[in-house]
Formats: C-alpha cells, sequence, structure tokens
C-alpha cells in the first residue's frame, strides 16, 4: 500500500475538531509534559473497508487511545472515530484497526492518547493529539498479484493423470486485471488433457492455450483486491521418477515481483 505523512486540509481539521478533538487555540491547553506524550503516526493501510493505523506510543499513562479517520479534500468529514486499548509501553510501536472505510476515497487519520484523569482545572481527560497525520489512497495502491501455492499428490503414481491445484490470489489494494499465469513441468511430468478443467480457469476471465507437451500460459485473467482462486491443471508423467510443476503469474501494474512464482515437486511411482 502507498501511504504518506501528510497535514490535514482545513476542512478536515474542523471535522477532526467537531470529533472531540484537542484542537486550535480555542481549546484547553495541555502541559507541556502532555503534549510530548503525543502519539508519532506513522502510516496507515487501506485494505478495503478496513484501515490499519500505526502510531508510536508516546504516553506514559493512557488509559485508551482515540483514531479519528476523515475524508481528505473538500468537504471533509469523519467516517470513522474509534476508542482503542492502550499499548502496553513507552515508546512501542502499535497498529489498530478502524472499520467502515468509504470505498474509493483517500482519508487520513489522526490519534489521541487518553488520559485516566481529567487534566487539572477542567472536566475533560487530557487528550494529546498527534501533531503528523497518516494519508492513503485507494487509487494510488499499487496492484499485486500472488501465486500463493501449487497443491496435489507429491507421490503420484506414474500411470495417473492428477489434478493440481494453482493457487492464485490478490493481496493488493486494487482490482487486478490482465493477469497472465505461465504453467511449465519438467523432469517425468508433462501436461494432460486439460478441457476438464479449463472451466475453472474461464471463471476469472482466463483463456488458456497449450503451447507444447510441457507449457501452457492463461491469459486475461481477473481478480478482485482481497480474492482468490484455485484453478488446476492436469498432469501427466512419462514413467516413474522426479519431476515438478512450475507457476509464474504476472498481471497489469503488478509491483510486487517477489511473490509472482512458485513449484511443485513430485516423485512418481
Amino acid at each position: 500500500m502507498t501511504t504518506r505523512r501528510c497535514a490535514l486540509d482545513v476542512m478536515a481539521v474542523v471535522a477532526l475538531a467537531a470529533s472531540g478533538m484537542v484542537l486550535g487555540s480555542g481549546a484547553p491547553r495541555a502541559a507541556a509534559e502532555e503534549i510530548e506524550q503525543a502519539p508519532d503516526v506513522q502510516s496507515l493501510r487501506l485494505e478495503g473497508s478496513e484501515a490499519y493505523v500505526t502510531f508510536v506510543d508516546n504516553s506514559t499513562n493512557e488509559s485508551t487511545f482515540r483514531i479519528i479517520v476523515v475524508t481528505k479534500g473538500t468537504p471533509s468529514f469523519s467516517v470513522a472515530t474509534v476508542e482503542a486499548p492502550p499499548n502496553p509501553g513507552h515508546g512501542r510501536v502499535v497498529t489498530r484497526q478502524v472499520s467502515g472505510m468509504p470505498p474509493g476515497q483517500a482519508v487520513c487519520a489522526s490519534v489521541s492518547a487518553i488520559g485516566p484523569e481529567p487534566v487539572p482545572g477542567t472536566t475533560y481527560q487530557y487528550s494529546a493529539q498527534s501533531y503528523n497525520h497518516a494519508c492513503a489512497d485507494p487509487a494510488s495502491v499499487p496492484s499485486d498479484v500472488a501465486l500463493q501455492n501449487i497443491r496435489g499428490n507429491v507421490s503420484p503414481q506414474a500411470s495417473a493423470s492428477p489434478a493440481y491445484l494453482v493457487e492464485l490470489r490478490n493481496p493488493g489494494g486494487n482490482d487486478a486485471t490482465g493477469i497472465t499465469v505461465d504453467v511449465s513441468t519438467s523432469g517425468v511430468a508433462t501436461l494432460g488433457d486439460q478441457a476438464g478443467v479449463l472451466g475453472g480457469w474461464n471463471a476469472n476471465g482466463f483463456t488458456c492455450a497449450t503451447n507444447s507437451p510441457t507449457s501452457m500460459r492463461c491469459t486475461g485473467g481477473n481478480l478482485k483486491k482481497g480474492e482468490q482462486t484455485g484453478p488446476a491443471v492436469i498432469v501427466r508423467f512419462t514413467g516413474p521418477g522426479l519431476g515438478a510443476i512450475h507457476a509464474q503469474v504476472s498481471g497489469a501494474g503488478d509491483t510486487n515481483a517477489g511473490n509472482n512464482g512458485t513449484a511443485l515437486n513430485v516423485n512418481a511411482s
């Protein structure tokens, strides 16, 4: 996910103030040592309607944290205000989850540490607001398609033609389109007749073609963000011995090549 620290615009500050945070010159001023205990927001990560806010706990006596998430832009409005349990330890990094993010909208988050006792001379609990804010925009989230695993019998009979599941997933923040999967075999493993399993590929928009007895390419696939699927390939064996099934995935805009390939070793008998 692409996250960045940013200053909230004027309307967002108004929204935060309306949500009860201590902001602006009109709010009661906390003591200097209380100001120093304000959380330090590190990042904001979006996964669908969930936001994950990471911050450093700079307080030593908080009873809870208050996390406020607002839409970024004009006009801005508060989309979530949650109370989160305290982090056991000054200086530790903690991540808290906030639900109910508006689909497709950029948001920013701020965090306050809420003390167990009212500030002397006031009726409200001490609230140290973070001086930085983290923002995230779903439109700038990189795509990611992953080849999670190949599942099937690792000790097949050499005379069998088993099916192996090619497990694909989209852990990125956007829907992935134009996905290509290359499946190949080596050793005693070859590709069998795929007619009976092509429906599983077609369900996600793939069109598959076997290029040789050891190579198949499926193109044009689609995976919604967070979605996973497991279409199958049929494998045959030239005889007893060692073989392997390899798979590689790619998609338009995929920025993470580290999870794009895997293989399964088999020993046919």
